[in-house]
């Protein structure tokens, strides 16, 4: 069953995605696609830095929280920018919670002085996650132009690199039943009309910078082979 932790967090909404179609008649069952019973969940609690990490200097949108709707089995996503509004280049490095639920692409970029760069954050999972639970955590630090344009993150973030600004960015989720047209069932992929665009922020700490994170809520088995 549904995790529904968020029963008494608002009224039920029906909510339309793009692209579905008002017209109902003469319709085959299974061709629509929407979003149903969408309930709408309190605002996250902000996530202060630790004493010793430096405030975050870059300029994010959305800038305090990210939203997302949940849907059991389903990749859903979240779009957020982040600007370099700072007068040298910056490398931001961008963490989640959960690499089982969560992917980052792309998880580290070079920013330009007064660039701007998209990174889709991309949710899975079985069960309704948490509130106030996970977060995304994003860490910038200045390099040259000569790195930029190398683009080598490995000697950017080292062990012991020490960022010049951290934040954390919490996610909030709605819940939203959906149903997902015959074509999608058939190709096996999401549709696109399930996806949240949003702008977004952090998640926190990954393993190593660059690798890459398995997507999906389903628990491994232990049994050895």
């Amino acid at each position: 069953g549904i995790d529904d932790r968020n029963e008494k967090a608002g009224p039920i909404l029906v909510q339309r995605t793009q692209g579905s179609n008002e017209r109902t008649s003469g319709s085959k069952e299974g061709s629509k696609e929407k979003i149903g019973q969408v309930r709408k969940v309190p605002r996250p609690s902000s996530l202060p830095n630790k004493p010793w990490e430096p405030n975050f200097k870059l300029k994010l949108n959305p800038p305090d929280y990210i939203k997302m709707k949940w849907v059991r089995g389903v990749s859903v996503y979240s779009e957020m920018t982040i600007t370099n509004n700072l007068p040298f280049p910056q490398c931001y490095k961008m963490k989640c919670t959960d690499n089982s639920q969560f992917r980052v692409r792309p998880p580290m970029n070079f920013l330009d002085k007064g660039a701007s760069a998209s990174v889709k954050s991309i949710h899975h999972s079985y069960v309704l996650p948490e509130h106030n639970k996970h977060y995304f955590a994003i860490y910038h630090v200045k390099c040259t132009p000569e790195e930029m344009r190398a683009r080598n993150f490995k000697r950017i973030w080292r062990r012991e690199t020490q960022p010049d600004g951290v934040i954390r960015v919490p996610v909030a989720f709605e819940m939203g039943d959906v149903k997902i047209s015959n074509s999608m069932k058939a190709s096996g992929m999401p549709s696109s009309s399930t996806m949240t665009t949003i702008t977004a922020g952090p998640i926190s700490g990954p393993s190593r910078p660059g690798a890459k994170a398995p997507v999906g809520g389903r628990p491994r088995s232990n049994k050895k082979k």
